[in-house]
C-alpha cells in the first residue's frame, strides 16, 4: 500500500530510534511508554477516524484530533487522568520533535500544546482495610492461568509495596529464591535498584506461578516475570491490563465486603503494603 505521507513516516523513525534514545537519552522504559502512547494514538485513528498509518497525515496531528483522543481514552479505556497525560506528553514530545527538524511545522506543535492537560483528582487516597484486601485476593478465578496471574500479581505488589511498573520491569533473572532469604531487584526511578525481601506465602505463590508461566525459568533469565502473548509473540504486561483487572476485581469485591473503595487501583494496594511494613493502620 502507497503511504499518503512518507516525511510522517520517516519522523516516526527517526523519533523513536534517534532521537529519543540517542540524542535525548531516554531510557529503554521511557522510550517503551511513548511507543505505546502513539500506537494507542494511532488506534483511535483507525477505530474513530478509520484512518489507517498509512492514510495519516502530518496534519492529522492535531488539537481536535488530540482532544478526541484523550476522550477516547478517558470513555472507551477508562484510564485515569493521569494516564492521559502522560499519553499527551508523548504525543507533544512528537509534535516538538517536528517543530525542531521543520520549522514550517511548528504549528503543528502549537496546536498539541493548545490540547490542555487532564485535571487531577486531589482526593485523598483511600485505602484498602484489611478485610478488603482479603475481599480483594480472593476475587480472582485461580483456575484459569489468567486469574492466577493476577491474583499473583497483587500478592507481589501487596508484599514488596513496589510501583506497579517496578513490577512489571522485572525480569526473572531479578528473582533470588534459591537462598534462605529470598529477594527481588526492583529497579525504581532513576534506574535505581534496590532490594526487597519476600514472605515466605508470596515466595509459595511466586513457585507455583512459575510453575506454569515460567516451567524452565532457570534457563531464560532476561525474560519478563508478567508477560502478555499477542500473535504468538510475548510483551511486557502493561500498566492499563493491570489497571483494568483490579477495577474489575474491585467491583466485584465491593459487592461482598462494603469497606472496598468504589474505585480500586494498584496504588492502594501498594499503599497498603507500604503501611503494613511500617506497622501502621491502614483502615
Amino acid at each position: 500500500m502507497k503511504l499518503k505521507d512518507v516525511a510522517l513516516i520517516k519522523a516516526i523513525h527517526d523519533f523513536f530510534q534517534i532521537y529519543l534514545p540517542k540524542q535525548k537519552c531516554y531510557s529503554g522504559n521511557t522510550v517503551a511508554s511513548y511507543k505505546y502512547a502513539f500506537n494507542l494514538f494511532l488506534d483511535y485513528m483507525s477505530e474513530s477516524k478509520s484512518i489507517s498509518l498509512f492514510e495519516l497525515s502530518i496534519n492529522d496531528v492535531n488539537k481536535d484530533n488530540i482532544n478526541g483522543f484523550l476522550e477516547w481514552l478517558t470513555v472507551k479505556r477508562q484510564n485515569s487522568s493521569s494516564t492521559c497525560n502522560q499519553r499527551l506528553m508523548a504525543l507533544r514530545s512528537f509534535a516538538k520533535y517536528l517543530g525542531l527538524n521543520d520549522f514550517s511545522l511548528s504549528s503543528v506543535y502549537a496546536g498539541v500544546c493548545a490540547v490542555p492537560a487532564k485535571k487531577k483528582n486531589s482526593k485523598i487516597v483511600e485505602f484498602l482495610s484489611e478485610p478488603a484486601l482479603i475481599e480483594l485476593l480472593n476475587q480472582p478465578d485461580t483456575r484459569k492461568s489468567k486469574e492466577l496471574r493476577n491474583q499473583f500479581f497483587m500478592i507481589l505488589m501487596y508484599d514488596t509495596a513496589a510501583r506497579c511498573q517496578e513490577l512489571l520491569d522485572i525480569r526473572i533473572k531479578d528473582l533470588s529464591i534459591s537462598s534462605g532469604a529470598p529477594f527481588v531487584y526492583l529497579t525504581g526511578r532513576g534506574n535505581k535498584i534496590r532490594t526487597v525481601p519476600l514472605m515466605d506465602t508470596t515466595v509459595r505463590h511466586l513457585l507455583n506461578y512459575l510453575s506454569i508461566f515460567h516451567p524452565e525459568y532457570q534457563k531464560y533469565g532476561d525474560k519478563y516475570l508478567f508477560y502478555v502473548v499477542t500473535h504468538g509473540v510475548s510483551h511486557r504486561m502493561s500498566t492499563d491490563t493491570v489497571e483494568t483487572f483490579m477495577k474489575k476485581y474491585g467491583k466485584s469485591a465491593l459487592q461482598n465486603c462494603p469497606d472496598v473503595p468504589k474505585q480500586v487501583h494498584p496504588h492502594q494496594l501498594r499503599h497498603y503494603g507500604e503501611c503494613f511494613k511500617m506497622g501502621s493502620d491502614c483502615s
